[in-house]
């Protein structure tokens, strides 16, 4: 019993000890792992505690605004109330919407957008816009239901807004949401937490000078993702403000001197090359864009018949017409063909030989004897038909083209067209077909494979004006941005033939024989022009929805006209076209007269206020 009893007693003690060398081990286990975590693993717990306990939030920069040359804004940002949430509160976006169904509207563009930022955005913490723009109405539901709606967050946001709307639609273009496309792009760091882009226009253009980059702050938040205190914080820096030429006021009187028809006035500064109208009509309304446009709104837009959208000043591509005539006329001055006493009996056609086709000229009667002056004033075609078809395809090409004729003029704008400066290579390239004698003569008076864009068209006008001299068309005027700027030289034989060609284009206005005569009536100012009419050749299609009146209309003849001024020292060039306008002088005309005489009246406005006065004057 004894032995017994030992023998258990000495099998308790060995359980002992063995389990105390087991907890021994084990408390040595414990300190080391801790020692190990809290020493060697330190920086990577604290990293993802501090993830945890940590929210780092990036900030958008404020977009800069784009101001006219006075200093009119005319792109700006302005504070409107948002709905958001975070994309760590939902797994999946139609989760969010179902949520907010029977609460807000939300338009399929919208839902759209929403369900594209939801699968593209990284961070699961920042702020994602379901609505931009909430209304009283809308911010009073939410407020009402915001027991079920503790995910969501009512914030402030600037959003980019377009005080002129249809004015200013083909010049600033607009921002809208950032896509997938844009992401594989852009810089993910410089655009974190924003929501748009420049798009279109100046805003496409000038995206890197308009964005800024981003800021950032630290919050520390609990484990239900309430923010406590603000740890650290860098503010964004704002984009740089965009100052153009665009004088908003003569902007806005050329728009209206367009009325409802379709077409493009562009006015440039001379002396500087600033673009002072960029007219297109129709236009559309750029703040329709910034949000997300509605699949209705757009499609009217699409299919409206008068291409609203559509940038006539920048793409739109027209034959020349009589526009180009001052052009050869001081080509074939230039290459001895004619000088300014030759003369023809116009009676109203030309024949090459006596088998030749018929060239008629506008005015069926003709002109009888005509110089190059009466040419020009009369916009005579016979005259250049002859002397044209003498000057030779090889040789007219080669001068216009110092006219920047077909290629573009460089101003900051995406999408430029380059227009088409007709030549041989031209039309074999294009037409695989050889050169005529008709497409030369045709050509001469800016039919045929001639195309010209409006701004091509000021831009032109604006390096006869200057004898020669013109600065690359430009909108900004920021001194950092202006790099691209050129000055452009024509040099002729005879520098006279400049103010030669001045005085007969002023005929074309202030002669009794000139075609757009009617222009000197009440006119302020003293005028170079010219008229044009460009025969329109494309038809519509058979099954294009136009009725008999409509099609009468579009198949009326483009008027153009261009005109500088003043006549001895020209400050402004103007192009205009009218699509099916029928009469360069009669429809074109009156509308570069109204740009050229507001803008010269403002000038001399501000001459005289810049003037000291004779307290100023005594004083100094």
């Amino acid at each position: 019993m004894s032995k017994s009893l030992t023998t258990e007693t000495q099998l308790t003690k060995r359980r002992i000890i063995e389990a105390c060398l087991v907890i021994v081990l084990v408390f040595i286990g414990l300190t080391i792992r801790m020692a190990f975590l809290q020493v060697a693993e330190y920086e990577t717990y604290r990293a993802q505690s501090d993830n945890n306990r940590i929210l780092s939030q990036a900030l958008p920069p404020m977009r800069g605004e784009i101001l006219d040359r006075n200093g009119v804004p005319i792109a700006i940002n302005r504070p409107v109330k948002t709905l958001q949430v975070t994309k760590d509160r939902f797994k999946d976006a139609d989760t969010v919407l179902a949520t907010l169904a029977s609460i807000i509207d939300l338009s399929p563009s919208e839902q759209e957008s929403f369900r594209q930022e939801f699968s593209t955005t990284r961070h699961p913490h920042e702020p994602i816009t379901i609505k931009y723009d909430l209304t009283e109405e809308e911010e009073a539901r939410i407020a009402s239901h915001a027991y079920w709606l503790s995910e969501f967050d009512v914030a402030t946001e600037l959003v980019r807004y377009y005080p002129f709307s249809e004015l200013t639609g083909h010049l600033i273009g607009y921002v809208n949401r950032i896509n997938r496309n844009d992401l594989e792009r852009i810089d993910p760091q410089r655009y974190k937490n924003t929501q748009h882009i420049g798009r279109t226009g100046l805003e496409q253009y000038y995206e890197e000078h308009l964005h800024g980059f981003p800021g950032f702050r630290q919050v520390e938040k609990d484990a239900n993702n309430y923010i406590h205190r603000e740890l650290e914080s860098q503010p964004a820096v704002a984009g740089k403000p965009l100052k153009i030429s665009i004088d908003i006021k003569l902007q806005q009187l050329a728009h209206e001197a367009m009325g409802d028809r379709r077409g493009s006035v562009v006015a440039i500064d001379t002396e500087t090359g600033g673009i002072l109208t960029f007219v297109s009509t129709p236009s559309f309304d750029p703040n329709a864009f910034v949000n997300g446009i509605s699949q209705t709104q757009y499609n009217a837009y699409r299919d409206d018949i008068d291409t609203p959208l559509f940038n006539r000043a920048l793409r739109g591509q027209y034959p020349p017409a009589s526009t180009i005539k001052p052009m050869v006329g001081l080509a074939l001055l230039e290459h001895s063909i004619v000088d300014w006493s030759t003369s023809i009996f116009d009676k109203g056609w030309y024949q090459v030989n006596e088998k030749s086709r018929f060239y008629r000229d506008w005015k069926r009667t003709g002109h009888g004897t005509v110089d190059l002056d009466h040419a020009i004033a009369q916009s005579c075609d016979t005259y250049f038909y002859e002397f044209g078809y003498e000057l030779g395809i090889n040789r007219m090409s080669e001068f216009l083209g110092q006219f920047n004729l077909g290629r573009p003029t460089g101003i900051d704008l995406f999408g430029e067209k380059p227009g088409v400066l007709a030549s041989r290579d031209y039309k074999k390239t294009r037409f695989g077909q050889p050169w005529y004698i008709g497409d030369t003569i045709i050509s001469s008076i800016g039919q045929g494979y001639m195309l010209a864009t409006p701004i091509q068209l000021a831009h032109f006008t604006q390096l006869i004006a200057n004898s020669g001299r013109a600065i690359t068309p430009h909108l900004a005027l920021n001194q950092q941005l202006q790099s691209k700027q050129q000055v452009q030289y024509i040099t002729l034989k005879d520098p006279k033939d400049w103010e030669k060609m001045h005085v007969s284009m002023n005929h074309v206005i202030d002669s009794s024989y000139g075609t757009a005569r009617g222009l000197r009536r009440d006119a302020t100012v003293r005028m170079a022009g010219k008229s044009g009419t460009a025969q329109v050749k494309s038809l519509p299609q058979p099954d294009e929805p136009y009725s008999e009146d409509e099609l009468t209309e579009r198949h009326k003849d483009h008027a153009l006209f261009i005109a500088f001024a003043p006549l001895d020292a020209p400050k402004i060039a103007v192009s205009v076209i009218i699509e099916n306008g029928e009469s360069g002088s009669g429809a074109a005309g009156p509308v570069a007269k109204k740009v050229i005489e507001a803008y010269l009246a403002s000038q001399e406005k501000t001459s005289e206020a810049q003037k000291p006065t004779q307290v100023q004057r005594q004083e100094s």
